[in-house]
């Protein structure tokens, strides 16, 4: 049951890589940019890897999987740091080819690209407007 709670997090955050940097037109800015491509199937593949990993561990000791007393958490917790920075690399990567492409545009793809920004910016607000009033809510209680 640990894939349940670690592979969503990862996947959405690859989703959102991909979405980004294919955005508006579907395509990526260049052909430079396929290596991108193979970096979010890699981290697609370290993250079912590192779900697999840690699929014996359920219930508390999922959350005790930090530990090293724990036989096969090492390799559970090297697939799933690598796919975290895997990902962390591609959303930086999707974000500078979404930079990228408004640079090169015409006009239209500028104002599609204006649009996304903004409405990625009002989802994030919301996000850590209702997130952290409840953080800081729990570490009052």
């Amino acid at each position: 049951m640990a894939w349940v709670t670690i592979a969503p997090g990862f996947t959405i955050m690859l989703t959102f890589a991909s979405l980004v940097a294919l955005y508006p037109d579907g395509r990526l800015p260049g052909p430079r940019w396929r290596p991108f491509l193979w970096l979010l199937v890699l981290g697609v593949g370290l993250a079912a890897a590192g779900s697999i990993a840690s699929w014996p561990y359920r219930g508390v000791a999922l959350l005790r999987i930090q530990e090293a007393t724990i036989p096969g958490a090492d390799l559970a917790n090297l697939f799933l740091t690598g796919t975290f920075v895997v990902s962390a690399a591609t959303v930086v990567l999707a974000i500078a080819a979404i930079v990228v492409r408004y640079r090169r545009g015409a006009s239209l793809t500028r104002l599609q690209i204006k649009w996304f920004a903004y409405a990625a910016a009002i989802s994030d607000l919301g996000v850590f407007g209702t997130t952290v009033p409840a953080a800081l809510n729990a570490a009052n209680v």
